[in-house]
C-alpha cells in the first residue's frame, strides 16, 4: 500500500467531480470554474465551485503505527454566482449529486445559502471515511 495515499486524496476527489458534474454544467454555465484554492474575496468567474478538503482525521491505528489505515475525509463545496440564488443552488445540487452518487461521501452539512455583497454562495460539507485499499 502507499504510504502516502492520503496526501493524495484532494486531488482525485476533484477531478473526479469536476470530470463527472463539468459536462452537465459547462453547457449551461459556459465560463463555469473550479478551483481547490480558497476564494477570499470576489471570484474571477461566475458561476465558480470551491472543493476543498478540510483537516482530515487519522483512524485505525496499527500497533506498529507505520502508516495511515484509515481516514476521515471532509470536504467543503462552495458555489458562487453573481447573477441568482438559482444559479447557485443548480450548480449546488449538481455537485452534491456526484459527492454522493459516485464517490459515496455523506453531505454531513446540508447546503446554506448566504448573500454578501451581491454575491450569491451556497456551502455544504460531504465526509467519507477512506481505508487505504479503497478506491474513489
Amino acid at each position: 500500500m502507499d504510504e502516502t495515499w492520503y496526501m493524495k486524496v484532494e486531488a482525485i476527489v476533484f477531478d473526479k467531480i469536476k470530470k463527472k458534474s463539468e459536462p452537465v454544467l459547462k453547457p449551461v454555465y459556459p465560463n463555469i470554474i473550479f478551483t481547490t484554492s480558497e476564494v477570499t474575496e470576489k471570484p474571477s468567474q461566475f458561476p465558480c465551485v470551491e472543493i476543498r478538503e478540510l483537516p482530515g482525521v487519522e483512524k485505525g491505528n496499527t500497533l506498529v503505527n507505520d502508516e495511515v489505515s484509515a481516514y476521515l475525509s471532509t470536504f467543503q463545496v462552495n458555489v458562487y454566482s453573481e447573477i441568482s440564488k438559482q444559479v447557485a443552488r443548480d450548480v449546488m445540487t449538481e455537485i452534491a449529486l456526484h459527492f454522493k452518487r459516485d464517490i459515496a461521501f455523506s453531505m454531513v452539512a446540508m447546503p446554506t445559502y448566504t448573500k454578501f455583497d451581491g454575491i450569491h454562495r451556497y456551502t455544504a460539507r460531504f465526509r467519507r471515511m477512506l481505508g487505504g485499499g479503497d478506491k474513489l
